[in-house]
């Protein structure tokens, strides 16, 4: 059943390459087909490549310059996300 709710899903991510994609496509596996999402990952000022591998697992990415810390990648999804 479809349900009308809209779930924005915001993972704040730092030097996550190797995981990042995995995540997603797991987040997507469980949500697909029950609700409307969208999923959104902060990079908070990664060193590798965090933000080419969440935009190839087919997310937003919003990208901090630099590390800005846990705290601030939440309050900065939460922010694009309303």
């Amino acid at each position: 059943m479809i349900s009308e709710t809209e779930i924005s899903i915001i993972i704040p991510a730092f030097n996550e390459s190797s995981v990042i994609g995995d995540v997603v496509k797991k987040i997507s596996s469980v949500l697909n087909g029950s609700y409307q999402y969208e999923i959104v990952v902060i990079d908070d000022g990664s060193h590798d490549n965090t933000a080419d591998e969440a935009a190839r697992a087919g997310t937003s990415v919003i990208r901090h310059p630099y590390n800005n810390g846990n705290g601030a990648a939440i309050k900065t999804g939460m922010m694009c996300g309303f």
